[in-house]
C-alpha cells in the first residue's frame, strides 16, 4: 500500500474484508474511502491518519466503536456509519468542523451523541432505528439541520 502515494479514492464495498492494514493510514492523499457491507469489526486507528480524507462510509459492518482520535479527520465532511453496532461515538468528532452530513441509522445509540450536537455545519444528521427514547428533546446548534 506504501507505493499508492498518490490514491485517491478506495472502493472495497461488498467483500469479506475483516480488518483494514494499519498501513492505510499512509495514504495521505486518499480523499475517499468506501469500505460498506463487509465483515469490519472495527476501524485501526492510523485511518485518523488520512488528513485529506472528505468521505467516509464504513455502513453494514460489524463495528462496535470508532478510532478516539476520530477528530483528527478535520476534512471530513461527510460519514456514513449507519448498519453498525455503536452505542457511542468518540467525542473528538466535536473537532469535525467540517461535517455537514452524518448518518447513524440503525445502531445501538441510546442518546443523540453531545459530540455532534454543537457542529455548525452539520445538515443532516439521521438516527433511524436506534433505541433513541425522545430525539425531539436535544437542542443542536443549526437552524438548517434536517434530523430523521
Amino acid at each position: 500500500m506504501c507505493n499508492l502515494k498518490k490514491l485517491k479514492y478506495i472502493s472495497a464495498s461488498s467483500n469479506s474484508l475483516s480488518c483494514i492494514p494499519d498501513e492505510i493510514g499512509q495514504l495521505s492523499t486518499l480523499t475517499q474511502l468506501w469500505l460498506n457491507n463487509c465483515a469490519l469489526t472495527h476501524l485501526p486507528d492510523s485511518v485518523c491518519n488520512l488528513s485529506n480524507l472528505v468521505k467516509l462510509s464504513i455502513r453494514a459492518n460489524k463495528i462496535t466503536h470508532l478510532p478516539e482520535n476520530l477528530g483528527d479527520l478535520t476534512c471530513l465532511q461527510w460519514i456514513n456509519v449507519a448498519e453498525n453496532q455503536l452505542a457511542a461515538l468518540p467525542t473528538s468528532m466535536a473537532k469535525l468542523t467540517e461535517l455537514c452530513y452524518v448518518n447513524l441509522d440503525k445502531n445501538c445509540l441510546r442518546s443523540i451523541p453531545t459530540c455532534v450536537t454543537s457542529l455548525k455545519k452539520l445538515t443532516v444528521l439521521l438516527l433511524r432505528h436506534n433505541p433513541i427514547p425522545d430525539r425531539k428533546s436535544t437542542r443542536l446548534n443549526s437552524s438548517h439541520l434536517v434530523i430523521s
